[in-house]
């Protein structure tokens, strides 16, 4: 069955969607970073212009980010589909070759496939089937991982999304606990204003309601405590899981 190349692109960044409403401050931003070196901010502003389809921009810097230190490997697949459909630069299939098979050690299935595209269709190398059917078959693999990948992902995200209503549910009765404390503290405290005894009778409630209030405010210092310790801890392992995915 003949091959197609990749139309497509993937991995396209959160920013990136931003398209023209990116801020002015957010792209000098991102040139700064991206001129000291960083990839992501270089990365950031060639899907900016490219969803701009302003081609050009786009390409020179996803030029920038291929030569930054540890790139987003996509940026080599962008780099030959610009490459083998003249997106901002002149059509090239030889440097659209070399771009995918450098995202291809990266293990990105488009790459794979568009190598299987260039293997089977004789562009630029020899016209070699067994090795287009190969490329074809490693995509078909790794586009199924990373299905799977994705959809961990999911399930991991689901659990932490569970335990984190799990934890709001808890953080609503600790409120309504504190809350009911808060009531028997004022009912108390009303129940001492209006009690009429004498001095040392007065005296003696007197005590016993600040030894009364002592402890109802330490039980809430430490209730206080237990709850910013577990919202710290939740948030922490949402940071990891979401890293993770």
């Amino acid at each position: 069955m003949p091959l197609t190349f990749v139309r497509f692109r993937l991995f396209a960044t959160s920013r990136s969607e931003m398209g023209i409403s990116m801020t002015l401050e957010l792209r000098n931003e991102l040139c700064a970073e991206a001129e000291a070196g960083d990839a992501e901010a270089a990365y950031q502003m060639a899907e900016y212009y490219y969803g701009r389809q302003e081609f050009a921009k786009a390409y020179a810097w996803y030029v920038k980010t291929a030569q930054c230190e540890n790139p987003n490997p996509v940026v080599y697949f962008n780099l030959g589909y610009a490459c083998q459909n003249g997106e901002g630069t002149e059509v090239d299939l030889i440097a659209a070759f070399d771009y995918y098979e450098k995202a291809a050690e990266e293990h990105l299935p488009q790459a794979l496939y568009n190598l299987a595209y260039f293997y089977q269709n004789g562009l630029v190398v020899k016209q070699d089937f067994a090795k287009a059917a190969e490329y074809s078959r490693q995509a078909a693999r790794e586009l199924e991982q990373l299905v799977s990948r994705l959809h961990e992902a999911e399930v991991r995200e689901e659990k932490l999304r569970q335990k984190y209503q799990a934890f709001l549910d808890s953080l609503e009765k600790i409120s309504s606990d504190w809350k009911e404390i808060a009531q028997e503290n004022a009912r108390l405290r009303e129940q001492l204003a209006e009690t009429r005894v004498t001095k040392s009778v007065w005296k003696m409630r007197a005590a016993e309601w600040e030894r009364e209030k002592t402890r109802l405010e330490a039980e809430n210092r430490s209730m206080a405590e237990l709850l910013l310790k577990a919202q710290h801890e939740l948030k922490a392992q949402y940071e990891i899981e979401k890293h993770k995915a």
